[in-house]
């Protein structure tokens, strides 16, 4: 045998059945029992509930081109059990894409079945708890359920549900244990979300962290995913503040106790981390400034009026946001342009704002426009 099995070609919308034969030809204990051929003896072509064993030979036989070294080709075909899928099931058709969960039920059931020990299956009835133990009503249940499902796929994936219902009027608990082959569990829904995190200390770089949230977000979600990543930024509980950012302004600062939700979040959204100092050693609290990055007047290279190009310009000393090439341009914008009612001053911000924490002993000018200087440069 091949120490690594042959892939499974894809005819045509069969990915579906390439991953779920793919799954099972990895379960070691399945594939043993299937390529060392005890499967053989075990085939019930009277199962009005199987497929008259042709399913498990279907199988067997897909297993054994696999791993088997004498087969000369890189991969295999799936085409006899995907037309017994299709003929089969209601409803399907070949190369078409189908649902892999509803492929995997199909074929575990029908492994199952084409592998019943059981020719004549006895008629059973429900097993009730009685008060007795959970232990002993479920090892009687698999009991019961043995005696008309026995199968070496049973014996691997079977298992029991516990079911329990209380009446509400006479507040009697019945208990039952379900035998299933195969449970459906779904996928947790995560969404991902990145914030930039700026450390305290300017010379160190800018870090972009991708956050995983829950489905259905809130604000205190992304809080506390920045605070299961404390220990890799190595800050403490207190040490950070994140705020969402809108237009270059702190939108909203996000505290761990907000229940709003984060609607419609994605990828682009902008979220910010920094790195504070709330207290000071001796219990006296530090003082919060946010940094903020504005141009302070557009670059302009054409007059405002005429759109002439390389000429000296001035601007207007109302708004800098506007320049002329003559005193006649101006005089023009300024009634017919309608500059007039929007002359003022108006900032552009850009970039990530970042909450500087200042010792109120050290809050002086000098000191916050170093820091400025620092942060801006990283």
């Amino acid at each position: 045998r091949r120490a690594v099995p042959r892939g499974i070609r894809n005819p045509g919308n069969t990915c579906f059945l390439s991953c779920i034969v793919q799954c099972l030809a990895h379960c070691a204990e399945l594939r043993k029992y299937t390529l060392d051929g005890h499967f053989w003896s075990d085939i019930n072509e009277d199962n009005p509930l199987g497929h008259k064993g042709e399913l498990a030979r279907a199988f067997a036989l897909t297993l054994s081109r696999m791993w088997s070294s004498e087969f000369r080709r890189d991969s295999i075909s799936p085409k006899m059990l995907l037309k017994l899928f299709n003929s089969k099931m209601d409803g399907f058709s070949e190369y078409t894409q189908h649902d892999a969960q509803e492929y995997m039920s199909f074929l575990i059931d029908g492994l199952h079945e084409d592998l019943n020990r059981v020719k004549e299956k006895p008629v059973t009835s429900p097993i009730e708890q009685n008060g007795r133990p959970d232990y002993v009503v479920a090892d009687e249940a698999w009991r019961v359920h043995k005696l008309r499902n026995d199968s070496f796929v049973a014996d691997l994936f079977g298992g029991q549900f516990k079911s329990t219902v209380t009446c509400k009027n006479c507040q009697n608990v019945s208990t039952t244990f379900d035998p299933f082959l195969h449970v459906a569990v779904p996928l947790p829904k995560v969404t991902p979300l990145q914030a930039v995190y700026m450390s305290k200390d300017p010379t160190r770089k800018l870090l972009l962290l991708v956050l995983k949230l829950p489905g259905d977000p809130q604000y205190s979600d992304l809080h506390s995913a920045v605070l299961a990543r404390r220990h890799d930024l190595n800050i403490s509980k207190e040490g950070f503040i994140a705020y969402e950012v809108l237009n270059g302004l702190i939108n909203r600062v996000i505290l761990q106790e907000s229940d709003k939700s984060l609607e419609n979040v994605n990828l682009d959204d902008r979220f910010a981390v920094s790195e504070v100092d709330l207290w000071m050693p001796g219990k006296e609290k530090m003082i919060l400034i946010g940094l903020y990055q504005r141009l302070a007047y557009p670059i302009l290279k054409r007059c405002s009026a005429c759109w002439k190009t390389g000429v000296t310009l001035k601007r207007c000393m109302g708004c800098y946001q506007v320049a002329y090439c003559s005193q006649s341009c101006q005089k023009s914008h300024w009634i017919h342009g309608k500059h007039q009612s929007k002359c003022g001053r108006s900032y552009q911000y850009f970039g990530l704002p970042v909450i500087l924490s200042l010792d109120p002993r050290e809050a002086t000018y000098s000191r916050l426009s170093e820091l400025t200087q620092a942060h801006a440069e990283r």
